[in-house]
């Protein structure tokens, strides 16, 4: 399997949901390739459902830090 750079070791398990493993080392560029690919993964999602089941993937402290990043540049 092939991971980006900064990505994480995911295994689905049958209810759909991933297990994610460790941080691989991130670098300032990974992070804009890793975000880049978010936004591209979102918009080729077809409907609203299929985006509210990304969604409902995402830990809330993930989601909490992204909202803090991208509206203040910064990450508690």
């Amino acid at each position: 399997m092939f991971l980006p750079a900064g990505s994480k070791a995911a295994v689905e398990f049958s209810n759909g949901l991933y297990d994610l493993g460790s941080p691989v080392s991130v670098g300032p560029l990974q992070v804009l390739q890793l975000a880049e690919e978010l936004r591209l993964t979102l918009e080729l999602q077809v409907g609203d459902e299929d985006r509210k089941s990304l969604r409902s993937q995402l830990p809330c402290t993930t989601a909490q830090s992204l909202m803090e990043w991208l509206e203040k540049g910064s990450v508690s």
